[in-house]
């Protein structure tokens, strides 16, 4: 359990294929491990290795971290398990958007589950929590890899490279089937040696205080022209070495070289592309080359002439490169006029599709680990081409890539019908060959064929006979076939899923996750690991027949309820809880008997939740009798609470429902009538009779409330005002303009933080709850504004502030050193150099993006603002900051691409759906809009799925689909929407608090608390979690200015890399022909509370 509000520690778990051991980064610290086992088990050429490290964390606190590492072609995640309560627990398989939302739930529940995700190309995330403060944590992590046979031997490679003395050091490595001795032929660790077991061969080592130094190599000789099946139950696995007798390709007289100068091509491997390009020029020895170089946008392009394999020339530009942009392949694979199309890049396609031309060869050439390596040899492959990965080979077997026609694996032959074989299509092969099947019987034969192009020039017959058993066979036919199903990966989608489950195998459409309780587990329908399963099968059991409530969000609670969870979604029971006045009672805990089933009752006594007929409801708060009853065959429940006099006087109120007073002690402080009657005002009525509670001056801006702090309250948005709180009802401003001394019956001021947390980040700096005499506040937030007394109106829509539209400056260190240079040429070399501390950093590139755009250089301005997508193209918060801003340029086109992706990553958020519905309608897919918008107001978007449902998202959508719908039609002019002024505020952080106000030329300010104006302006819901919106519209606009101010209450979590960024639209004439628009994109901080960021002028 952890308090929401820490602040968390990154730390950056890196990994990769011949790259460190993992280790721990917080900051430029680094934790080490303290105990590490290594088991590596190599079948055929698939080698399967599990990572058991202890790591120490030496700090007196409790950290988290982030495992994220890449994985290499062929190389798949197999295992993840972590120590929980003392005891390894084994992730399992779920459904990638069902994982983020248990995952997400359960953590705002206070709880740390673990998920891990693949992302773009084979990157892998997960976060880990805690790490003990001076303890340790435990992680098992263990991946498939294909081997690749070079010079007739597998290559094995493990880096144990280490800077510290390991306490405990193990590591052994069992060859099955091999009948020739492995070699170590790098790190000779003393006592590290292979002997011949009876299925092959085997090496251990143990070592105390040991610290390994080198890169471990291990070559596995092959035997060309053998084969062996390994099997379990009816599951084989054959793999076979082939001789080949290669035929040379024909030369190409015309090349097209696409050369990727994207910011995630600066860590290429340049010495090994260009050997590779040397000889293959020099084997073409006279070509003609056209040379695109591109990025975001394509850069340059230039012709050459290879004489006789010289290529000094096209070598020194390709060398003079400069890196810098997204990546974008529009328009670069169509082209026709060429023999060979030669693609230099790592395939991660971040600004657009991949359109292919399948006339003309395509050879994909690639020399980084964190690639989209699937998607390379998927285009490459449709073509003809070939993907070579120079990463992991030798100099001349790269050039016998493309030098030599490639031989296909064109099927098999067999009396077995029932086999089910993977690869099951046709795939280019080298000289070694495995294949997988299940429902084999004994001795079954294969004959596998082999030719070039569509001719099958090769047979090679297989029996299906034992010659080891092993149950990672099972494994490896899965593996096989989850990624023949990926090379359609939308297409094949819940085939995927379902595959990907019944054999837990991670792919693009599933995770793995370890959550707390078998309960969760059981919330969500997900299969725990195997110590959870019996209870979770009996849960299950005792459920039969009723339904499994779904969960849309949970919250932490006090200290007498912090295993409830609180459900925002609708249930199939509702009713009301009222006092025996009729009263409403906010904050009474609602339960199903038996189970961890649970809500609140919002501010009106409402509540909804799953349950099934005949199922107990639980209903308890603080200062009444409990009550139970049983659910009959009405879906309405409608119960009346009495008093418990012995606990009355034991209650204190902190806001919209109560807690034990030995629960807040030295927390909370109350005030009664009798001490503050005599007072002309509030602020006066409690300096002094607080400790701790400070009353100031407003710097003496006329008509300003004073200023009230609490001491011991902190604010992540620097603001130092307390929450109000008038009969339930939160209300900002001037607290004199709502309520006089002598209206009030008494007075709780909340000190800690902690006991305020049912109000969220806005209670940073304490609560004031205020209870009135009459106990029915109203403002319009929950009520029309004739609930509301007159004197109250006349009062609450004057605004007294400054009326002025805050200019956000950046004043950070690398944009002074930019506005020091004579020129942008000067100024873009000295980025160049710069961004070298930042590459990790989205707000950096935005501002030296913004940088360039207002000093009038609009096309290297768009390049740095693209590199937001290299950075991490998996990350939806960075996405959304680079769609905004794309928007804020005009260039929807692009956002909408991004939007796209933003909604692959989050489709459970609805916000995802109305993002790319918008930029849609602006490059006129209007259908297409319409679709999207209509999903979120029909609720099509929440059927059959755990999402959150955010109130006001509706009507906002509502109000923007007669834009998406076709012109001049019947239903477009019934649910046309026009506005004078409409204003719409979204931001990129997920679980964040803004609030929309508007002043209007009258200073009448709309708000949440304040819904209506006279004037007819209205704001929608209030948004306390997820990405907004908020919105305000006015139909009819008298002339003057309005100001936009919003209220940043800053995130659930502290974001340490990126700031909260908020994206303005502002409309006037909303619907009309006379529309105009203006976005703005507002970086927010925590010294940025409060504030005027635009105006419109009427």
């Amino acid at each position: 359990m952890r308090l929401l509000s820490s602040i968390l520690f990154l730390l950056l778990f890196n990994w990769g294929f011949s790259q460190n051991i993992p280790t721990i980064k917080v900051g430029e610290e680094r934790l080490g491990i303290t105990s590490l086992d290594i088991k590596t088990v190599v079948i055929g050429n698939i080698a399967t290795t599990t990572y058991d490290m202890l790591f120490y964390n030496p700090s007196n606190t409790i950290l988290e971290g982030e495992l994220a590492f890449p994985l290499g072609e062929g190389q798949s995640v197999s295992r993840l398990a972590l120590e929980i309560n003392g005891k390894l627990r084994e992730a399992v398989v779920v459904e990638k958007e069902l994982g983020r939302v248990a995952f997400e739930a359960v953590v705002r529940r206070g709880v740390d589950p673990v998920l891990l995700e693949k992302g773009t190309g084979n990157n892998y995330k997960a976060r880990i929590y805690p790490i003990p403060a001076n303890g340790h944590k435990r992680v098992v992590l263990a991946y498939e890899q294909e081997l690749v046979l070079s010079q007739g031997q597998y290559h094995f490679q493990l880096p144990l490279s280490f800077n510290n003395v390991l306490d405990d050091f193990k590591l052994e490595m069992n060859v099955i089937g091999q009948t020739q001795k492995p070699e170590v032929s790098q790190s000779k660790i003393e006592n590290f040696a292979f002997s011949e077991i009876s299925n092959g061969y085997f090496a251990k080592v143990e070592k105390q205080n040991y610290q390994p130094k080198e890169l471990l190599t291990i070559k596995i000789p092959q035997v060309h022209g053998v084969h062996s099946t390994i099997v379990f139950n009816d599951y084989f696995y054959a793999h076979q070495t082939l001789d080949i007798t290669p035929r040379e390709r024909k030369k190409a007289k015309k090349i097209t070289l696409l050369w990727d100068i994207s910011l995630s091509m600066k860590s290429r491997d340049l010495d090994k592309e260009l050997l590779f390009l040397d000889a293959y020029l020099k084997h073409l020895g006279n070509v003609n080359i056209q040379l695109i170089k591109f990025s975001n946008t394509i850069k340059n392009k230039e012709d050459f002439k290879i004489k006789d394999g010289n290529w000094k020339t096209l070598r020194e530009t390709l060398e003079n490169s400069i890196y810098d942009g997204g990546t974008s392949f529009t328009g670069l694979l169509e082209h026709t006029m060429t023999d060979e199309i030669l693609l230099f890049s790592d395939g991660m396609k971040n600004l657009s599709t991949i359109v292919t031309n399948h006339n003309v060869p395509l050879v994909v050439i690639n020399s980084i680990i964190k690639a989209n390596h699937q998607e390379l040899n998927t285009i490459s492959s449709l073509s003809n081409g070939v993907y070579i990965n120079i990463k992991n080979l030798a100099p001349n077997e790269a050039l016998n890539k493309v030098k030599y026609a490639s031989l296909n694996y064109l099927g098999y032959e067999s009396s077995n019908k029932n086999l089910e074989v993977y690869p099951s299509v046709s795939k280019i092969v080298s000289e070694d060959f495995s294949i997988t099947g299940r429902h084999f019987l004994k001795n079954d034969t294969l004959v596998l064929k082999f030719g070039y192009g569509n001719n099958v020039s090769l047979r090679k017959e297989v029996i299906l006979k034992a010659d080891y058993k092993n149950p990672l066979v099972k494994r490896f036919w899965a593996q096989s076939k989850l990624n023949e199903l990926q090379k359609d990966s939308e297409a094949n989608k819940e085939a995927i899923i379902k595959h990907s489950k019944a054999y837990n195998v991670v792919s693009n459409h599933t995770s793995l996750i370890v959550l707390e309780t078998v309960w969760d587990y059981v919330k969500y329908e997900i299969v725990p690991p195997i110590e959870l399963r019996e209870a979770y099968f009996k849960i299950l059991k005792e459920q039969k027949g009723k339904k499994i409530a779904t969960v849309s969000d949970a919250i932490e609670t006090d200290e007498d309820n912090q295993n409830l969870t609180q459900f925002t979604g609708t249930g199939n029971i509702s009713g009301t809880v009222t006092d025996t006045n009729g009263s409403p009672l906010p904050g009474v805990n609602v339960m199903v008997k038996g189970t961890s089933i649970g809500t609140t009752t919002d501010f009106d006594g409402n509540y909804s939740i799953n349950a099934s007929e005949g199922a107990d409801l639980v209903f308890s708060f603080i200062g009444m009798h409990p009550l139970e009853t049983t659910i009959g065959n009405s879906s309405t429940v409608n119960i009346k609470m009495e008093e418990d006099a012995s606990e009355l006087e034991e209650v204190v109120v902190v806001g919209y429902g109560s807690v034990r007073r030995t629960n807040v002690t030295g927390a909370v402080s109350v005030i009664t009538s009798e001490d503050i009657s005599n007072y002309a005002t509030v602020p006066d009525a409690l300096r002094g009779k607080v400790a701790g509670l400070n009353v100031s001056s407003n710097n003496g801006v006329p008509g300003a409330s004073p200023n009230i702090t609490i001491r011991g309250a902190s604010s992540l948005s620097n603001s130092n005002q307390p929450l109000y709180v008038i009969d339930g009802i939160p209300v900002e401003g001037n607290i004199d303009d709502f309520i006089t001394p002598a209206e009030i019956q008494s007075i709780n001021v909340i000190k800690d933080v902690a006991e305020a947390s049912i109000y969220g980040s806005r209670a940073s700096n304490g609560v004031i709850v205020i209870n009135t005499r009459m106990g029915n506040f109203r403002s319009n937030a929950n009520s029309s504004n004739d609930s509301m007394s007159s004197n109250n109106r006349e009062r609450i829509k004057k605004y007294k502030g400054r009326l002025e539209v805050k200019e956000i400056k950046v004043n950070e260190v690398y944009l002074k050193e930019l506005n020091g240079k004579n020129d942008l040429s000067e100024a873009y070399r000295v980025y160049l150099t710069q961004r070298e501390k930042f590459l990790d950093n989205t707000t950096y590139f935005i501002d030296v993006s913004n940088f360039f755009l207002e000093n009038g250089n609009k096309e290297i301005a768009m390049t740095i603002l693209t590199n937001v997508a290299e950075i991490d193209f998996d990350n939806y918060e960075h996405l959304r900051v680079l769609a905004y801003t794309l928007e804020e340029r005009g260039a929807y086109e692009l956002a909408s691409f991004i939007y796209a992706q933003v909604l692959q990553l989050r489709s459970e958020d609805s916000q995802s759906y109305r993002d790319l519905a918008l930029a849609y309608q602006e490059i006129g897919l209007r259908t297409k809009s319409n679709e999207l918008l209509d999903s979120i107001i029909s609720g099509a978007i929440y059927k059959g799925k755990q999402r959150r449902v955010f109130d006001g998202i509706k009507q906002i959508s509502e109000n923007e689909i007669s834009k998406a719908k076709v012109p001049n039609s019947e239903a477009t002019e019934s649910r046309k929407k026009s506005f004078d002024i409409r204003v719409v505020i979204d931001w990129n952080h997920n679980d964040t608090d803004i609030d929309l106000h508007v002043i209007d030329p009258n200073l009448e300010e709309c708000f949440y608390s304040h819904t209506t104006t006279k004037m007819g302006g209205k704001i929608s819901k209030d948004m306390t979690q997820g990405f907004g919106p908020e919105e305000f519209t006015l139909k009819h606009a008298e002339k003057g200015v309005y100001y936009i101010k919003v209220n940043y209450y800053a995130d659930r979590y502290q974001k340490l890399n990126t700031p909260t960024f908020m994206k303005v639209t502002m409309f006037k004439n909303y619907g009309k022909p006379n529309e105009s628009k203006e976005i703005k994109v507002v970086r927010l901080s925590k010294k940025n509370e409060n504030i005027i960021v635009a105006k419109l002028v009427i």
